[in-house]
């Protein structure tokens, strides 16, 4: 992923236009994540794996559409899968929450995924 997109004027949650702050390595109880902060609300998200420890990504990609690309919300949302079934070996719940958000191409694979690890 491109990491420099967020060099650029990017709109946060708290609907302020932003350049985020890049911290890369950031180590919390779940792992290792490049995360941003918004200079405004100082909320934190992580952005190459989502993590309970930051803010929800997928809602920055509700208010910015051409934030990640397709293929960088599936790389996405299944490094996460991998991350929740570290986490607690029960992927099933993660995998119906991110298809409330996920693109139709990551609904189709997480239904194939479902049916071989829940």
């Amino acid at each position: 992923m491109n990491i420099k997109k967020f060099e650029n004027q990017v709109k946060c949650i708290c609907k302020n236009i932003v350049i985020f702050e890049i911290i890369p390595e950031v180590e919390c109880d779940w792992g290792i994540h490049t995360i941003i902060q918004c200079p405004k609300c100082e909320e934190l998200f992580s952005i190459d794996v989502k993590c309970p420890a930051f803010g929800n990504i997928e809602l920055l990609w509700e208010q910015n559409i051409e934030l990640y690309t397709k293929h960088e919300q599936i790389s996405y949302l299944v490094n996460s899968l991998v991350l929740a079934v570290e986490i607690d070996s029960s992927p099933k719940a993660f995998i119906n929450s991110a298809l409330l958000a996920a693109p139709p191409t990551f609904i189709i694979f997480s239904s194939m995924l479902q049916r071989y690890c829940c």
